[in-house]
């Protein structure tokens, strides 16, 4: 499966908290049987990547650089923040999240091992092996152009639902991992485009169930990429509205945006001059 339909439904993920929530099993997703679907999961899969990314331009970058900002609503309060993802190939991924244009977290997945640095204390922590780094890696590679939900997820089935003269297919993507919840999603019938995707997420000893859902697909990159412009994501009494400012592919990173910040007094220091 062609990722650029999730692209921009995974950075809505809330910034540094949520990468650190382990997800739960699935009671809350309700994941009632459907009819049989009339097409295989590779079948979907193809129509899918000719709806958002005929030319294969996405699919075959090597980086990209997507920036939001997003309002989050929580008890008749609003905030706005934004947030910048930076994608280098193979698996390698920075979030950092900004309020007032100044940076607050930095999120980091290189290869297998995570952290999260707190930009007001310059504290830099490493997630810890298991699950939670279990979650980054699959928020990572759903990021990753080149990946499909076969290579990302243990197992994906499929079927469908029609109602009112509408076909929608489900996605049911389970990552074979003890304590995740099945990713959810559901894809409109005649355009191809992701509607909704649906998990379930833990936080103090409660699960809660997690939708987002894309809308104002766009064209990107020459009309080459389509993206969903704004997204809208709900989760226990919190609503996070989000908008697309800018994506672009085939960025120069250095290497160093994908290692845990160090703190200046820890960096190099040029040597004293003798004195004569």
């Amino acid at each position: 499966m062609k990722m650029n339909f999730w692209t921009a439904m995974v950075r809505l993920l809330p910034a540094a908290p949520c990468l650190l929530l382990l997800a739960a099993c699935q009671d809350l997703l309700h994941l009632e049987p459907m009819e049989p679907a009339d097409i295989k999961v590779p079948e979907l899969v193809a129509h899918m990547s000719q709806a958002t990314d005929p030319e294969l331009k996405y699919h075959n970058c090597k980086s990209y650089l997507m920036k939001q900002t997003f309002s989050v609503i929580q008890s008749g309060a609003k905030e706005t923040m934004s947030i910048e993802t930076r994608f280098q190939a193979p698996d390698k991924m920075r979030l950092t999240t900004y309020k007032d244009n100044r940076p607050t977290v930095i999120q980091i997945y290189n290869a297998g091992n995570a952290w999260n640095y707190d930009c007001a204390t310059r504290r830099t922590t490493k997630i810890p092996k298991g699950l939670p780094t279990e979650l980054m890696r699959i928020f990572t590679q759903m990021g990753t152009p080149s990946m499909d939900a076969t290579k990302i997820f243990k197992t994906v089935s499929i079927d469908m639902e029609i109602k009112d003269g509408y076909k929608t297919y489900r996605l049911i993507c389970d990552p074979g991992v003890k304590g995740i919840a099945p990713y959810v999603f559901y894809i409109n019938g005649k355009t191809y485009l992701t509607e909704k995707m649906e998990t379930i997420m833990y936080i103090n000893g409660e699960e809660y169930l997690y939708v987002n859902i894309p809308a104002d697909y766009t064209w990107y990159e020459n009309n080459s990429i389509r993206l969903p412009v704004t997204s809208t994501v709900t989760q226990m009494d919190i609503t996070r509205i989000s908008k697309m400012t800018d994506f672009k592919i085939n960025i120069d990173f250095p290497e160093s945006d994908f290692l845990p910040p160090v703190p200046f007094s820890h960096q190099k220091q040029p040597a004293a001059k003798k004195a004569k």
